[in-house]
């Protein structure tokens, strides 16, 4: 009699144990299902995030005569801080005519170029395209590399301007170069530096 109570609570016991360890393989099954979902939940995200292009326009606006400098105005989606290593006009034949280094954007959004040593007739009636130049290094414009509206990193930033004509980078390793050019163009006039013609 012992041994068949014995026999059946062994019995009784290999089922309890058997529907515990599918009750288990189920919580982790269902466990391993959640964190893939949670996964690709956050994957999603990640890939919804939109990024902006890089844009810059720019006007002349007027020239400087007690400190020999012509001004222009410019409107980009950088944020503000952001520091340009070199600012260009470039003529219609590709030549950089007028050059200001170590420039940070702020909310006058405007750059002096200077002057000194160059003949206005030189420069005038001519298009003209404004460049930015600036790195993106652990200590420059660092922020632009986890910005991901508008920045990320040399491949992620590669990958989106591959065909660009308005965009250039240049790889560094572990920063690199962007070449911003303007999307439009302007003239600069005689007028510009004609103290009369400006008045009216």
């Amino acid at each position: 009699m012992r041994n068949i109570i014995k026999f059946a609570f062994l019995i009784v016991l290999a089922f309890v144990l058997t529907a515990c360890g599918t009750s288990s393989d189920n919580d982790t099954t269902s466990g391993s299902e959640g964190d893939k979902q949670a996964g690709e939940n956050n994957t999603s995200e990640e890939q919804s995030v939109e990024r902006e292009e890089l844009e810059l326009t720019f006007e002349v606006a007027d020239y400087d005569e007690e400190n020999n400098a012509l001004n222009i105005t410019f409107d980009t989606n950088l944020p503000d801080e952001t520091a340009i290593y070199r600012a260009v006009l470039r003529d219609d034949e590709g030549k950089n005519r007028l050059i200001e280094y170590e420039i940070t954007i702020d909310e006058a959004r405007q750059i002096a170029f200077g002057m000194e040593g160059i003949d206005p007739e030189t420069i005038t009636n001519k298009e003209y395209q404004l460049v930015l130049e600036f790195n993106v290094t652990e200590r420059t414009n660092s922020n632009l590399f986890s910005d991901k509206h508008i920045g990320g990193s040399f491949a992620e930033m590669d990958e989106m301007y591959k065909d660009s004509e308005q965009v250039q980078l240049t790889d560094l390793g572990e920063a690199y170069t962007v070449t911003l050019d303007s999307s439009n163009s302007n003239a600069i006039s005689e007028d510009k530096f004609n103290k009369e013609a400006a008045a009216e």
